[in-house]
């Protein structure tokens, strides 16, 4: 089997955050896609390793260096970024989408088994 390249962007203040906002991914990807440890997903990955000193301009670039830093049964990576989404997200407390305040960006990236 093999292995394909799968990140989202988190938006946290503080590592702990972060850590919590990841495993409400992961709890979600496990309820869309299940269990199979072969779904293509991040909930392949085996925990999450934060570098918090890593910070890429832009989300292209955070996902060019995730892509060639992880590994297919290891950890997600979070890293940095200076640049918010450029998509609309649902803001749950004004029910409508909005466009992503700036600050405080996550990319989480890893390599997931398919």
């Amino acid at each position: 089997m093999g292995a394909t390249y799968n990140s989202v962007m988190i938006r946290a203040k503080t590592t702990q955050a972060l850590e919590k906002k990841f495993n409400a991914v992961l709890r979600s990807l496990t309820r869309e896609y299940g269990t199979d440890p072969y779904n293509g997903t991040l909930s392949t990955t085996d925990g999450l390793k934060i570098c918090p000193d890593k910070v890429f301009k832009t989300r292209q670039e955070a996902d060019k260096w995730l892509d060639d830093n992880t590994d297919k049964w290891l950890e997600a990576v979070a890293v940095k970024c200076s640049e918010a989404p450029t998509q609309k997200m649902w803001d749950d407390k004004k029910k409508d989408f909005v466009t992503p305040p700036k600050g405080n960006w996550w990319v989480v990236g890893g390599q997931c088994s398919i």
